[in-house]
């Protein structure tokens, strides 16, 4: 441990990502994606779109302030344009 027993900058001396810690108190998540693509002659386009519930308690957002962002629903988009088609 090269923490020593302290933890980060404003963790509260908890060493997240140990064996011993507490935690970031994530739960288990299922994920649901759907995506499409269409194409037309040299043009392919795709859409897709991602659900995955939060998995930071409610209770646990302070511990949540030190990952990224958390999205439910993702959309994305996007196109391939062939230079040569035939």
């Amino acid at each position: 441990n090269t923490l020593n027993g302290h933890g980060g900058i404003g963790t509260g001396g908890v060493n997240y990502g140990l064996a011993a810690a507490a935690g970031l108190g994530w739960n288990d998540q299922s994920i649901y994606k759907l995506g499409l693509a269409y194409q037309w002659c040299c043009l392919t386009l795709r859409l897709g779109y991602n659900y995955g519930r939060n998995p930071i308690y409610r209770t646990e957002t302070q511990a949540g302030r030190f990952t990224g962002a958390v999205v439910e629903h993702h959309l994305t988009a996007g196109l391939t344009w062939k230079v040569l088609c035939g």
